[in-house]
């Protein structure tokens, strides 16, 4: 008996851990689509609807710096500046959309729908992998459209960069392949791994998710699985590290590694999992009550925003995931300020009678 209560008490704290909801009052009218941290961490850029909107918040100051409307809503967006006032956006009516402080700048059209984007710093080149076998280059420096890269008859999905290299891309396809290229060479990929052949699933659906490499180990790759399955990759060989499915089989949105490199995070549009990355045990699974959309880590922390199908955008700290983020402090802060403000008002309203 007591054995049992240890458990129920150490369960709950752990829930606690996880849940520990923070004061933000990052929010869009209806709900939130995706989250991507700048490159300098000090500001959060954000994509919302209803109509399609971005919101830059200012970490530091935790507060809105500003919001702009989109013609169009969006496949996905890429920051291509260290802070927010460079920003880049895949629209669903082909075209590409340019922000730069003041706020539009330019757009141009692209010949067939954009899947998703990827940045490449490194040469500063846009790559977008297209509905059909393209994939469409813009170099941003000479303001035009490279040759296409072109490889197999299934469609890109999504794709993913080396950091640590930033000369090895990845480009995941419907038909469960992943092609990797070195940007200097365009004829073909150098190598791909065939990650459908290792699915538990034999005859599921075999459409890549999500690809993320492991930023603490540069060889390490993640591929996210629409059918549910995660494996993960050392890309100098062919064979699996870990193959594991999550427990609801939807779609894989989300994969980020903690700030030791030991343990991943994955989510799907119910659901967020904890694996020990060296034997794939669960060691956590939390669901939600709203669907989903997007996870954004925040760079070594252990704070984490979800992107969700309502209007608040939740932030979450889990302790065993990194440490807490140095603008965590000026939530407290505010927080206390608050309460000892609204506790001064509260006298205030009071009467003081006298007998």
């Amino acid at each position: 008996m007591k054995n049992n209560q240890e458990k129920t008490i150490f369960a709950k704290k752990n829930l606690k851990k996880l849940y520990s909801k923070t004061d933000l009052d990052f929010s869009f009218p209806s709900f939130c689509q995706k989250i991507k941290e700048t490159f300098n961490g000090s500001f959060l850029i954000s994509y919302g609807e209803y109509p399609p909107q971005v919101r830059c918040f200012d970490l530091e100051n935790l507060s809105l710096k500003f919001e702009r409307h989109l013609d169009s809503s969006i496949q996905n967006f890429q920051i291509i500046s260290e802070d927010w006032q460079k920003l880049l956006f895949l629209r669903n009516d082909r075209h590409l959309e340019f922000h730069t402080k003041g706020g539009f700048h330019y757009k141009t059209k692209i010949l067939t729908q954009g899947v998703d984007l990827l940045f490449n710093s490194k040469n500063n080149t846009v790559y977008i992998p297209s509905s059909k076998d393209e994939i469409f280059r813009l170099d941003l420096k000479e303001g035009r459209f490279l040759n296409s890269l072109r490889n197999d008859s299934s469609y890109r999905n999504t794709c993913g960069k080396n950091s640590f290299f930033g000369n090895i891309l990845a480009f995941g396809n419907s038909g469960g392949i992943v092609n990797f290229w070195d940007p200097r060479i365009i004829q073909k990929s150098i190598f791909k791994i065939e990650g459908f052949k290792f699915l538990k699933k034999i005859g599921t659906k075999k459409k890549i998710n999500c690809i993320r490499f492991d930023e603490k180990n540069e060889f390490d790759c993640f591929i996210g699985f629409e059918n549910g399955e995660v494996i993960l990759f050392d890309i100098r060989s062919n064979f699996p590290l870990i193959a594991k499915e999550m427990e609801n089989s939807l779609p894989v949105i989300s994969i980020r590694v903690d700030q030791s490199g030991k343990k991943i995070l994955i989510a799907n549009s119910n659901q967020i999992q904890i694996w020990e990355k060296k034997t794939g045990k669960t060691t956590k699974c939390f669901d939600s009550k709203f669907q989903i959309n997007h996870l954004c880590k925040i760079k070594n922390s252990g704070f984490f925003f979800l992107a969700m199908q309502k209007p608040k955008i939740e932030g979450k700290f889990l302790e065993e995931m990194g440490s807490v983020p140095s603008w965590i402090s000026n939530l407290e802060l505010g927080s206390k300020k608050n309460k000892l403000e609204n506790k001064r008002k509260s006298y205030r309203s009071k009467k003081l009678i006298k007998k």
